[in-house]
């Protein structure tokens, strides 16, 4: 159990990228993505590529709070459950 803490406490486990490093299926909305994002880029006059930008910046980060508040969330929970398996 100290192995898998020591670990992932240097880093050396990242679910979040390994997983969906491995999901076709997030490879083919990622291909989806960014073929729709240079597309409208494409169409974007040049002062307003900068605002497109930030924009996306800032969806990708709001993204990156909601992975993160879930997997904190899922980590309480399988907590939860394995201490009330150990109360029984």
């Amino acid at each position: 159990m100290s192995d898998i803490l020591s670990r992932l406490f240097y880093g050396e486990i990242d679910p979040f990228e390994t997983t969906a490093e491995r999901s076709p299926e997030a490879a083919e909305l990622y291909e989806k993505y960014k073929s729709q994002r240079d597309a409208l880029e494409e169409k974007l006059p040049a002062d307003l590529k900068e605002d497109f930008d930030k924009l996306i910046t800032t969806r990708i980060d709001l993204g990156v709070h909601h992975a993160e508040e879930a997997f904190k969330e899922g980590f309480r929970v399988a907590c939860q459950l394995f201490f009330s398996g150990m109360q029984e």
